[in-house]
C-alpha cells in the first residue's frame, strides 16, 4: 500500500463519526446548584436549581426549570461523604448523542445551612 492509501485510509477511518462520545466535545457545560436525591453505584439523582442558559438539542436557548433530573457519575467523580439530601454544585457535561447524555465532570458538598432555590418538586 502506498503512503497515499494509507493516509487516506487512516483519515477515512479518522472521521467516520463513530468516535465515542466521550472524547467528542460536549453539546454543552452546566453549573448548577442542588440537592441530592438517590445516590446510586454509577449515577446520582439531583433535584437543581433553573438552569437559564441551558441551550436544548437544537442548539436554541431553551432554559431550563427547577427539577429532579438522574446524572450519570464516572468513577473519576468522587462521592465521599455525600449523601442523600445533601447540598452540592455540579458542573455536567450534556451530549445529544452517546451512551450517557448528563455527566457530572465536578461535584462539590456545599454548607450544609445553604439556601436553594428549588421548585417544589410534587408541582
Amino acid at each position: 500500500m502506498t503512503r497515499a492509501a494509507f493516509a487516506l485510509l487512516f483519515a477515512l477511518f479518522a472521521c467516520d463519526g463513530d468516535e465515542p462520545a466521550e472524547t467528542t466535545p460536549p453539546d454543552g457545560t452546566y453549573t448548577v446548584r442542588g440537592q441530592v436525591g438517590d445516590v446510586g453505584p454509577t449515577s446520582l439523582a439531583i433535584h437543581h436549581e433553573a438552569i437559564p442558559e441551558f441551550v436544548n438539542r437544537e442548539g436554541e436557548p431553551s432554559g431550563m426549570a427547577s427539577m429532579s433530573m438522574m446524572f450519570h457519575r464516572p468513577e473519576s467523580v468522587a462521592i465521599d461523604g455525600i449523601e442523600t439530601g445533601d447540598p452540592v454544585e455540579l458542573t455536567f457535561d450534556v451530549r445529544w448523542n452517546g451512551d450517557h447524555t448528563l455527566t457530572i465532570v465536578a461535584l462539590e458538598e456545599l454548607p450544609e445551612d445553604t439556601v436553594l432555590e428549588l421548585s417544589d418538586p410534587h408541582h
